[in-house]
């Protein structure tokens, strides 16, 4: 995860589509970011296709805490949630882990 200039950007190695798994193909990845974890309805939801290698978000609010989970997708479904992780944007558009 790199932050800079109000934007958070998300790195991702593709992952190979192996004929032999045919059924489970990567599909891509999906992350949600809140800054209230505790609403549910407050997710905003943004995802990849299997050609991405980054996912960038754009016009974070300077002085905000961001809390981010992601997981992956495929045709068989949805996988779990990772911890969620929370990222403090400052005024000068940089991030605070």
């Amino acid at each position: 995860m790199v932050c800079k200039r109000r934007q958070i950007r998300f790195l991702f190695n593709p992952l190979a589509r192996r004929p032999f798994y045919a059924s489970f193909l990567y599909v891509g990845y999906q992350i949600q970011y809140s800054e209230n974890p505790n609403d549910e309805l407050s997710w905003r939801v943004d995802a990849t296709t299997p050609d991405q290698s980054q996912l960038i978000i754009h016009d974070l609010k300077e002085r905000t805490r961001y809390y981010f989970r992601m997981r992956a997708t495929n045709n068989a479904g949805n996988g779990p949630f990772t911890d969620t992780t929370s990222v403090t944007t400052d005024r000068l558009g940089g991030c605070h882990m």
